[in-house]
């Protein structure tokens, strides 16, 4: 996907070629206050088959059509760099479901020519774990969401050269303190550029990992069935913007994945340091689906 804006994406690499025409358009504009009978309504946002409408308080409103088009306006408390993290989230998001493309929540770690998707939500620690992993010995597509391809062997686009840390993370990593001019996010981690690891290319999907919290026992899970289904369904990404119809194909998505694709769940434990114990269950399930993918070669 090739993108023109009016405004700077920093995490963005730029097209050598400015004459390139982009896929999807980012331009400053008045996005309407609301959209006629959405099939879809809710405080923040509303929706139908091909348009999202959100509005993010203290930052501004975003108008996303037919997986083309994103026209925002900011709020006068707001500047126009406030929207790009959301330009570059929710917005790419819904952009990806009017596509009809397949988005996960996650991070990426690539070994031995397949990459590996680490899911979560915010909190369980799929950054840092992903984070830890690549420091091992690896490299990465990028932090938070993955584009997966529907072709059987699937391929995962390349998101941006950046992840987000928090201050313990980069302690834990040995990477440098950020300075005040590293931007930080609204859950107050630090956006680091990750460009000496990131691979700018696809790569063929090698499995995926669910990290969930949980008050139980603490265990690694091979899924199948119903509950690879359930949890590719849990960790789309922007979910809730999928109309009934969009509901409809990403099912269809979710099944062929689930079809081809091994899953692995990760319990951690709430309100424990379990990040080593995390690491290994995350490495044994890399080998188990490398050897997988060996065993049907």
């Amino acid at each position: 996907m090739d993108i023109t804006s009016d405004i700077r994406l920093n995490s963005v690499p730029e097209v050598p070629d400015s004459s390139k025409a982009g896929t999807v358009g980012f331009r400053a504009g008045k996005p309407p206050q609301t959209l006629t009978e959405p099939d879809i309504h809710c405080p923040r946002f509303c929706a139908r088959d091909d348009e999202v409408l959100v509005r993010i308080p203290q930052v501004g409103r975003f108008h996303i059509r037919s997986g083309s088009l994103v026209e925002y306006c900011v709020d006068d408390e707001a500047s126009p760099q406030d929207a790009v993290p959301f330009l570059l989230g929710s917005c790419l998001g819904a952009l990806i479901h009017q596509r009809e493309g397949l988005i996960l929540h996650a991070s990426s770690v690539v070994r031995d020519g397949k990459v590996f998707l680490i899911c979560g939500r915010s909190g369980a620690g799929k950054s840092t774990t992903t984070a830890h992993l690549v420091n091992a010995g690896g490299s990465t597509l990028g932090d938070d969401i993955a584009v997966i391809g529907k072709e059987d062997p699937h391929f995962v686009q390349p998101a941006f050269p950046t992840a987000n840390f928090s201050r313990e993370t980069l302690n834990g990593l040995g990477l440098a303190q950020p300075t005040q001019n590293d931007p930080v996010t609204r859950q107050g981690k630090f956006t680091i550029e990750t460009g000496h690891s990131f691979e700018n290319r696809p790569i063929p999907l090698g499995g995926i990992i669910a990290i969930e919290r949980t008050y139980g026992k603490r265990e690694l899970t091979r899924l199948s069935g119903a509950k690879a289904l359930q949890t590719l369904r849990r960790h789309t990404y922007r979910k809730s913007y999928l109309t009934k119809k969009r509901a409809q194909l990403a099912f269809a998505g979710w099944s062929k994945i689930a079809q081809d694709v091994p899953l692995y769940e990760i319990m951690r434990p709430h309100g424990e340091d379990t990040l080593q114990e995390v690491l290994n269950h995350a490495e044994q399930a890399i080998k188990n689906m490398m050897n997988e993918h060996r065993e049907n070669v």
